[in-house]
């Protein structure tokens, strides 16, 4: 009969747990940093709209405070949802410690601002810091009307309130140069073909010859590649005296020369009367590194020279993070070396005890005489103890013999 294959379930247990441990080690080294991010609750303790009054469309600064547990680690978020009146004029910016390095990255997208926490929070603890940015504020309210606007930071209302300004009204007596940022949030940073557009408009007419022209200043050049518009109207706000209800002027009546220093639009018509034409053009953003781009128009009436100024100031946005170094461990003192006990040397000078036995008859066992017993404490001496181990040796010996004999006889 063949013998069935012993199995090893112990062998096989141990090769599965290996299996598994394996299977965690190559888990945790593949799993990217930041697998387990999430959002932090209650991150954002306070914001607000720092200019307290403002016209619209004008900017306003938003300042906020946060502070993170110790627990936060890389890639957790916290956000800010933007109310409606307000879009900020970044589309991201940095959180750095008081050395430059970075604590978090905020980024825009729509109305929402997430911040994202660096591996800067892994070694530090108390975590906290500030962030401001600026945003423009939109409101068709009437001057004088305080206008509610409501920030949500994960879920956390967060109430402000900004009173509308007048605007100043624009004199279209005089002609006009108006700039801005053709995408508010980008400026220049990421795309700078085109960052910045410019509105140059005429006095009202009648004018009996127009010439329009501008030149860019420092930091900038033309962006003759990107659409140049002619426009024309005659009705503007009131109160604001914001142009409305443009529309183009048909391509024969006007002519447009432009390189990277300058551009030229003239105008082969007179400009009727309460006419008003606007010419819009960009320019590139050759410096990021500058806060503040220049503009020069002027308004050819006849030989009439009439100049126009404007400027582009870049938005501000930023914020920063502090926290502490925790200590290193201590490592705890060395347990004292123990000193091991000296050994005595017994005296041996002593004079062994001496074991007599008495004589018996035979066939009866000999007993210890109690000189014997009282010489060795009361129990038996050496010679007796040796004695004794032997004779239960020979007994045991006795008692396996007949077994081994019967073996043998098998």
């Amino acid at each position: 009969m063949t013998a069935r294959p012993r199995t090893h379930p112990r062998r096989r247990i141990t090769a599965l747990a290996s299996s598994l441990a394996l299977g965690t080690v190559i888990l945790g080294v593949c799993a990217p940093s930041g697998a387990w991010a999430a959002p932090v609750p209650g991150a954002i303790t306070g914001i607000r709209v720092v200019d307290a009054q403002a016209a619209p469309f004008a900017p306003v600064k938003v300042e906020l405070e946060w502070t993170v547990p110790d627990t936060a680690h890389t890639g957790d978020t916290f956000t800010v949802a933007m109310p409606g009146q307000l879009t900020p004029l970044t589309a991201g910016f940095a959180l750095t410690d008081a050395q430059g390095v970075k604590v978090a990255d905020a980024v825009v997208t729509g109305a929402t601002i997430t911040f994202t926490l660096t591996d800067w929070v892994d070694t530090h603890a108390d975590v906290s810091g500030a962030a401001f940015f600026d945003a423009t504020f939109y409101t068709d309210q009437a001057p004088g009307v305080d206008v509610p606007v409501a920030f949500t930071a994960d879920g956390t209302p967060f109430q402000d309130v900004v009173r509308v300004l007048s605007v100043d009204e624009v004199d279209r007596t005089k002609p006009q140069l108006a700039g801005y940022w053709t995408d508010p949030a980008d400026q220049g940073t990421v795309s700078p073909t085109g960052a910045i557009s410019w509105s140059l408009q005429t006095p009202l007419g009648p004018l009996p010859s127009v010439v329009l022209s501008a030149t860019p200043g420092p930091g900038q050049s033309l962006a003759c590649d990107k659409p140049i518009r002619v426009e024309r109207t005659e009705t503007y706000q009131a109160g604001t005296g914001w142009l409305t209800n443009l529309t183009p002027v048909p391509a024969g009546d006007y002519s447009v020369d432009c390189d990277s220093t300058s551009i030229r639009v003239t105008l082969h018509r007179a400009a009727g009367d309460h006419e008003i034409i606007a010419v819009t053009y960009a320019t590139n953003v050759d410096d990021p590194s500058a806060q503040t781009y220049q503009g020069e128009g002027t308004i050819h009436v006849g030989d009439d020279p009439r100049a126009a100024h404007s400027s582009v100031t870049r938005a501000n946005a930023g914020g920063d993070g502090t926290g502490a170094v925790p200590a290193p461990p201590t490592s705890p003192a060395p347990p004292a070396a123990e000193v091991p006990p000296v050994p005595t040397t017994p005296d041996t000078t002593d004079t062994p005890p001496v074991v007599s036995v008495d004589s018996a008859p035979q066939g009866q066992a000999a007993t210890s005489s109690p000189s014997a017993l009282a010489a060795t404490g009361g129990t038996l001496g050496a010679g007796a103890l040796a004695g004794t181990l032997l004779m239960l040796s020979g007994l045991v010996f006795a008692a396996r013999a007949p077994r081994r004999a019967l073996r043998r006889t098998r």
